[in-house]
C-alpha cells in the first residue's frame, strides 16, 4: 500500500484501566499503569506509554510493544484536515501558577513543532502535584482544547504515537484527535 507524503498513518493498544481513587495522585497513578503495562506485555520490553485520566478511567496508549486486553488503535492524518485536538501539557516545571499569556506561548510551540497549525485554543492552567517518597512534585499544566490544522502528517504521527512536551512519565501530553 503507498501512502502519499501528504497522509501519515499510525498505530498503537489502547487500554482503558480503573485506577483506584487513592492512587490518584500523580506518582500513585505513574506507578500503577507503569505496574499493569508491565504484566500485560506478551514480551517483556520497555514500550512508549502514553497516559491520561479520561472520564474516569485512566486510557493508556501504548507504542512498539505486543500487550494482552488491549484495544488495536489506528490513526490517520492527512496535510490541511481541521480536527479538534485534546491534551494536557506541562507549561511550568517550577510548581507555581503560570501566567495565561506565558501558557499560550508554550502550547502554540509545542503544538506547532509537531507538525499542526493552532486555530483556535481554549485552555485552563492548574497546578498537579504528587510525592515520590518525600519528595513534592508540582507542575503547571493546561488542559487544552484546540482546533488545529494538519501541516505535517509524519510530524503528527509521531508526536500522536510518543507524546508532546515534559511529564509524559506522569500523563501529560497524550493527545485525542477528534474529526
Amino acid at each position: 500500500m503507498h501512502i502519499s507524503s501528504l497522509t501519515a498513518r499510525s498505530t498503537a493498544t489502547e487500554l482503558l484501566l480503573a485506577v483506584p481513587a487513592a492512587q490518584q495522585e500523580l506518582y500513585a497513578l505513574h506507578q500503577a499503569v507503569w505496574d499493569r503495562v508491565i504484566r500485560a506485555q506478551a514480551i517483556h520490553h520497555a514500550p512508549t506509554i502514553l497516559y491520561r485520566r479520561d472520564k474516569g478511567l485512566t486510557r493508556v496508549r501504548v507504542s512498539g510493544c505486543a500487550i494482552h486486553g488491549g484495544q488495536p488503535t489506528k490513526a490517520c492524518f492527512r496535510e490541511n484536515d481541521v480536527v479538534s485536538l485534546e491534551v494536557r501539557l506541562v507549561v511550568s516545571r517550577d510548581g507555581r501558577p503560570v501566567h495565561p499569556d506565558i501558557a499560550r506561548a508554550r502550547v502554540r510551540d509545542l503544538v506547532e513543532r509537531s507538525g499542526m497549525e493552532l486555530m483556535k485554543a481554549e485552555f485552563r492552567c492548574l497546578l498537579a502535584s504528587g510525592r515520590k517518597k518525600d519528595m513534592l512534585i508540582e507542575l503547571g499544566v493546561a488542559d487544552v482544547a484546540a482546533k488545529v490544522r494538519i501541516r505535517q502528517p509524519q510530524a503528527v504521527a509521531h508526536a500522536w504515537r510518543h507524546g508532546i512536551g515534559r511529564g509524559k512519565r506522569f500523563g501529560f501530553g497524550m493527545m485525542v484527535f477528534k474529526a
